[in-house]
């Protein structure tokens, strides 16, 4: 729920701190009061694009801050998650824009970008206008398939036609790679010979380069392996040492009980060590000395591998991986008949899957259609398009056009009186009706938005009366599920208000024209609800329909 908006110098608003409430919250007041400001107001803070000309005459910079109530289960609540912001409950987004045209946006005070603020919007809030998005074809698909529910039948669709998409790209890719290979076959042929040839192991580089350090420094290391084992076991050597020293201790250690026991365990564990010491040096010196191995050797098979890996633009240690790719284009190119027809196979298994799902999908399309065209009908009646009628007939389209959301193309089409042709809504409606139209679709399809927050702006323009009052008791009905805010000129509208705001504009003692909101309540409601009614002169008679609105309003919501 929206909460609290805050506007500083925004266009005519000096500074506004406006209060909503739950259910439906109507702006009303005069033409050119500021009742639009508000909303472009309100679409700064939720990421919409920013321009100086919104910030006040003779101000640095404008201010806007909308503060939220979200619930722990909302999807904005896993997204901030999901981007490390912390949560608890309370959302205030914030925009400043000054007057050279820059702007930052902020997320309960962290600086934020712009295009992440419109992500959290999209989560929150729906704004409508007379032309709403609801009535363009592209969008008509996801609002079937939200009002049906079969989100696994969806996923299954999406799962098959991922695999037959990817199948499909892989036989293209297949067939374009033997057409194209073709020629290099010879290439191949030669170019993996020569690998057979060189046999590159994995890190040989690096073990070459430790056999090579080795052999070059061979004589020192020899030297000095031998030298060790005569010091260890030469005559006075370590092990002479040790040997005359434990005979000493252990004659000694008989002398003094347990006393010496720790110390004659630890120079038995050193001799044992150093004996074992003795043996590693003399294996060592055995290798060093007897592998065959020539340093001559190695630089040889190091020049070859470096050769290699340098008539393939490539490093040593990528060679393998090269060759495996020349063996494995090689044996696409002589046995590629084999791999195509295997590919097809795989590939009309995967359509034929695509298919069946599909087409379970479109026979439920048609199905729950004609469900959300009969609750529209009920809904367009009270709206005083009872003559009109609502089609949706699922479209199978070509192969081509076929998607991870089915082959269907859904168009919500109308016929506005019996004996007319049907047509899009945007197309056959006129603007009075498409309001509607949109009305009852939003009505119907309330339980499916995500959004917590409708904002409609002027959706009742060019209507009045029995159809005024319909569209205003649809959208108290939508303010017991969700926030609705609405800008309206309809009286009827105003008389279902939750919560009145009007919105007017004066000139301060500066001469400076100002924007303001109050809040309307009881007399105050039903004196602008009579000046809508009949004018600035309001009339004994105009309060009295007001009355009879907000009367008939209050039984129509209990």
């Amino acid at each position: 729920m929206l909460q609290t908006l805050v506007i500083e110098n925004v266009v005519l608003i000096s500074r506004l701190e406006i209060d909503f409430s739950a259910g439906l919250c109507v702006l009303t007041g005069e033409t050119g009061a500021g009742k639009s400001i508000l909303l472009d107001a309100l679409g700064l803070a939720l990421g919409e694009r920013s321009s100086a000309s919104l910030v006040r005459p003779n101000q640095e910079q404008a201010v806007v801050s909308a503060i939220f109530e979200v619930p722990q289960n909302h999807p904005v609540a896993q997204l901030l998650l999901e981007n490390d912001y912390e949560f608890s409950g309370e959302l205030i987004l914030r925009r400043i824009v000054t007057n050279d045209g820059k702007s930052k946006a902020y997320l309960n005070d962290h600086l934020v970008s712009v295009s992440f603020l419109k992500k959290l919007a999209k989560e929150l809030i729906e704004i409508h206008g007379q032309f709403d998005q609801i009535l363009q074809p592209t969008t008509h698909r996801h609002l079937l398939d939200h009002f049906a529910g079969y989100d696994d039948l969806l996923s299954r669709v999406s799962t098959a036609y991922k695999a037959y998409k990817a199948l499909r790209q892989q036989l293209e890719d297949a067939e374009k790679f033997i057409e194209e290979q073709k020629n290099q076959q010879e290439f191949l042929t030669a170019a993996v010979e020569e690998f057979e040839n060189v046999d590159p192991q994995e890190h040989e580089e690096n073990e070459l380069i430790d056999k090579r350090n080795l052999l070059q420094n061979q004589e020192k290391i020899v030297a000095g392996a031998r030298n060790s084992v005569r010091l260890i076991g030469g005559d006075k050597g370590i092990l002479d040492l040790l040997g005359t020293t434990l005979n000493t201790l252990e004659k000694t250690a008989k002398l003094c009980s347990e006393a010496l026991d720790e110390t004659l365990n630890a120079l038995n564990r050193a001799h044992s060590d150093v004996l074992e010491a003795e043996a590693t040096l003399n294996t060592f010196q055995d290798r060093m000395t007897g592998s065959g191995e020539s340093l001559d050797s190695v630089e040889d098979r190091l020049y070859e591998l470096r050769a290699l890996a340098r008539k393939h633009g490539c490093l040593i240690p990528e060679l393998p991986t090269l060759y495996e790719k020349f063996r494995g284009e090689l044996a696409l190119l002589k046995g590629g008949s084999e791999s195509l027809e295997t590919l097809k196979k795989d590939l009309a298994a995967a359509k034929a899957s695509y298919v069946l799902c599909a087409e379970e999908l479109h026979q439920q399309r048609l199905i729950k259609g004609k469900e959300l065209a009969k609750a529209v009908e009920q809904e367009l009646k009270p709206l005083k398009l009872e003559k009109a009628t609502f089609r949706i007939e699922p479209q199978k389209v070509s192969e081509s056009h076929w998607s991870a959301s089915g082959m269907d193309h859904v168009e919500f089409e109308v016929q506005t009186n019996p004996g007319l042709p049907f047509g899009g809504i945007a197309k056959i409606a006129s603007g009075g009706e498409r309001s509607r139209f949109m009305l009852a679709l939003k009505v119907v399809l309330a339980h499916t938005t995500q959004a917590s927050i409708l904002v409609f702006d002027e959706i009742d323009s060019g209507v009045g009366g029995a159809v005024a009052s319909a569209i205003g008791e649809r959208m108290a009905r939508l303010g017991q599920q969700q926030q609705v805010l609405a800008i309206t000129h309809s009286p009827q509208v105003a008389s279902y208000a939750n919560r009145h705001f009007f919105v007017e504009k004066y000139e301060d003692k500066q001469k400076m024209t100002q924007t303001t909101v109050s809040i309307l309540k009881g007399d105050q409601s039903l004196e602008e609800i009579a000046r809508m009614l009949s004018g600035d002169k309001v009339s004994q008679e105009a309060r009295a329909a007001a009355s009879q609105l907000l009367d008939f309003a209050q039984k129509i919501a209990a």
